[in-house]
């Protein structure tokens, strides 16, 4: 592994992430259930819906994590399909996600990296995301339109939003069976 997280800036443009919200919106599939990381103090409010649905939405921030991962991370992973599920993320004032991993429960498969775009429409304060590597790293770059790619065993949490509303995507390339 060359790298613990790796930043791009300017993913996606603001009429693209607009674009990306109104459609998830349309889309929901309400009976998907949230299962956060137990322990994990989680506020924020997440809304699920299949990858297929986007209609290549997301299919430029896929070929990125995809070949981030064959030049920095080497995971054997899944080729993501219509089937993924995506989580939207919306973190209102005071809403945060505690530390956490992300993780398979007792799936034939793995995830493995973790890809989360910040889809924010408007800027907002606090909401800071961080990673656990000899003690918390904050990732000041975070800003929206950018992504965050990340091994999903690597700890990782939102701080609490101040002021506005934080709002992401985050989507979890998964692989067999970690051996």
């Amino acid at each position: 592994m060359k790298c613990d997280l790796y930043y791009v800036e300017n993913i996606i443009g603001k009429d693209h992430a607009n674009e990306l919200r109104s459609k998830i919106k349309e889309i929901t599939d309400d009976s998907f259930v949230d299962n956060p990381s137990s322990n994990a103090i989680k506020t924020s409010s997440v809304y699920n819906c299949y990858l297929g649905g986007l209609n290549g939405l997301l299919d430029n921030v896929i070929d990125v994590a995809l070949n981030c991962n064959k030049d920095l991370y080497g995971f054997d992973l899944h080729s993501p399909n219509v089937y993924d599920v995506i989580h939207y993320n919306v973190y209102n004032e005071q809403s945060e996600y505690d530390w956490h991993i992300d993780a398979s429960k007792g799936e034939p498969y793995d995830v493995k990296l973790t890809v989360i775009v910040d889809i924010s429409s408007d800027s907002y304060s606090g909401g800071e995301f961080k990673f656990f590597k000899n003690g918390p790293t904050h990732v000041d770059q975070f800003i929206p339109g950018s992504m965050i790619i990340f091994p999903s065993y690597m700890p990782h949490k939102v701080e609490p939003v101040q002021h506005g509303v934080r709002e992401s995507v985050s989507l979890f390339l998964a692989g067999p069976n970690w051996k």
